[in-house]
């Protein structure tokens, strides 16, 4: 999401921006753009569906759908910490005043007026992606 609102800034204000940098993130476009990118992962589609059922009183329940969830965005180079994740997790719950807010930007329409204006940007720009980013396929940085 920082990555798109980075774009955005670049192309309606770029005399406020001297460089950005990108990571992980997805480019522009729409549902019918005619790139033929990989969609997200279905596993991460049909487990972020499924929370839609969870409990969200639970902070027990909260922590596990999380943390599991965290397994799904991991590559494999590095062990997965799941202790680290549940102690970050466990913070993130009891700081957060909605904690479902942290979902809000799947809600987000509208991105037709950005589509093609990647051009646009000419400040510089440093990509940042992973070889195993599961919901931001790597094909997306050289689109």
């Amino acid at each position: 999401m920082g990555g798109m609102i980075a774009q955005i800034v670049a192309l309606r204000n770029p005399q406020r921006v001297l460089s950005i940098t990108l990571i992980a993130s997805s480019i522009f476009g729409s549902e019918d753009n005619k790139r033929n990118l990989p969609p997200i992962d279905e596993k991460i589609l049909t487990y972020h569906a499924n929370g839609a059922k969870l409990n969200w009183s639970d902070e027990e329940s909260v922590a596990n759908y999380l943390v599991t969830g965290s397994v799904l965005l991991c590559g494999s180079k590095h062990k997965f910490d799941e202790k680290r994740a549940y102690k970050q997790v466990e913070k993130e719950i009891k700081r957060a005043t909605n904690l479902l807010s942290m979902f809000n930007h799947s809600l987000l329409k509208g991105d037709d007026s950005y589509e093609g204006k990647l051009k646009e940007i000419n400040i510089p720009t440093l990509v940042i992606h992973g070889t195993e980013d599961t919901p931001v396929n790597l094909k997306y940085e050289y689109a």
